[in-house]
């Protein structure tokens, strides 16, 4: 293993179930870590919100550093708007509305808290056009983004893929060009546990080969139908990494998903 692989764990959402969370999450890095991060790209608090307080209050406790966005729903965006600095807790932090976190280890993360709202929308747990303007200016000026984290889907994510058997959540079409511009290598967003295959973000014979992006789904914490909400790997920034390591690509890697929609995209705008 490389010296600069980082272990990660990503869980889809909380919604609440910390005791699931923090149980299951401190098992694993015990017996497989230590882990460098945990990300949260769905929400956290659920309709009760006690459980939050619990966390706030140090009743639950994580053992790895643990990363969230903010909230979803306008009843729980109050719960954000006092905290300082991102702290939350011991080893729980708040990223924020939208930004790019990089770790001390040269891992880019770029989040995006909430859900679109309309390019008029005030409310506190919605993002804007702004929003993505702003975080793809800032993503533009690293050298790719290892992790893109988001709570919703994008559109035509399921393009040159087998539909699964799940009702696919109704995703944004502002998340789709935010992937297809800023081309992390993982997008990771919450709902039902979905495994995209990798798609390439070159075009073959126009383009000069580049990396894939996998885009994975995970389940909320606890879920009753026990679908897969914990997701851990191994990974090397794209900071310490060679373009010929950047470049391997799976046999069953598709064509980019999102060219169609930049193409809709255009149109609208001429």
């Amino acid at each position: 293993m490389s010296k600069n692989s980082l272990k990660i764990l990503v869980a889809g959402s909380v919604e609440g179930n910390f005791k699931q969370l923090c149980t299951r999450v401190n098992n694993v890095n015990a017996k497989s870590g230590p882990f460098h991060l945990l990300l949260i790209p769905g929400p956290v608090i659920g309709d009760n919100v006690e459980s939050w307080l619990s966390l706030r209050d140090g009743s639950y406790k994580l053992d790895v550093p643990t990363y969230i966005l903010g909230a979803t729903k306008s009843s729980h965006s109050a719960y954000f708007s006092h905290i300082v600095d991102g702290e939350v807790t011991e080893n729980v932090t708040y990223l924020g509305r939208r930004g790019v976190y990089t770790t001390t280890n040269g891992l880019s993360v770029a989040y995006l808290s909430g859900v679109f709202g309309d390019g008029m929308s005030n409310e506190p747990h919605c993002y804007t056009e702004t929003d993505l303007n702003i975080l793809q200016a800032q993503s533009g000026v690293l050298n790719g983004i290892d992790i893109l984290i988001t709570s919703q889907w994008p559109s035509d994510v399921m393009r040159y893929v087998k539909k699964p058997d799940f009702k696919v959540p109704e995703g944004v079409l502002q998340l789709s060009h935010l992937a297809n511009t800023i081309k992390p290598r993982y997008h990771f967003a919450a709902g039902p546990y979905y495994e995209r295959l990798p798609y390439r973000n070159h075009k073959i014979l126009h383009e000069k080969a580049t990396y894939c992006t996998r885009f994975i789904s995970l389940a909320c914490a606890g879920n009753k139908t026990k679908s897969k909400w914990l997701y851990a790997f191994n990974y090397v920034p794209m900071k310490h990494s060679t373009d010929e390591e950047l470049r391997k690509q799976p046999v069953e890697t598709t064509e980019n998903p999102y060219v169609e929609v930049e193409k809709d995209k255009n149109k609208e705008e001429d």
